[in-house]
């Protein structure tokens, strides 16, 4: 019996002792600290999102013959870029086209996160030309197309 009881105690030390070593950190891919060598998930997570502004020729024309030569983008009123008005896409542009706006946003814990953007003239920073809100999902761009 008292080898039993040996065994048995011998048996949840070494429960406890595999338990404890499991790498504990962030088990998420779509988080920027993902670690593949955590086993168990420990809360420490951390999301970013992208956004790309763009717009196309008919939007361009018109903020050009509105008398517009230069753009400043805000999120959650943070400067993130300026372009030239005659910045413009054909066609829906991938994250990161050159000549275009593409920020990253840090989520903190949140795999979701809705924030507001404005558009602003350069040279007249009291006339806004855009404003909405950005729904940034962690690890995806999202693209907004400005329309005048």
């Amino acid at each position: 019996m008292k080898k039993l009881l040996i065994f048995a105690a011998m048996f949840v030390f070494m429960l406890v002792l595999l338990e404890s070593c499991g790498n504990k950190g962030c088990t998420d891919p779509d988080s920027v600290n993902f670690d593949p060598n955590a086993i168990e998930d420990d809360g420490s997570c951390e999301y970013e999102g992208k956004v790309i502004f763009w717009y196309d020729n008919a939007t361009k024309m018109k903020l050009l013959n509105s008398g517009l030569i230069t753009i400043n983008y805000f999120i959650d009123g943070y400067k993130v870029g300026t372009t030239p008005v005659t910045a413009y896409s054909a066609t829906e542009p991938e994250c990161g086209k050159s000549g275009l706006v593409t920020a990253t946003q840090n989520l903190g814990k949140a795999k979701t996160l809705s924030i507001k953007y404005e558009v602003y003239d350069a040279d007249n920073t009291s006339n806004l030309i855009f404003t909405g809100n950005i729904a940034f999902k962690a690890n995806q761009c999202v693209k907004i197309k400005l329309v005048k």
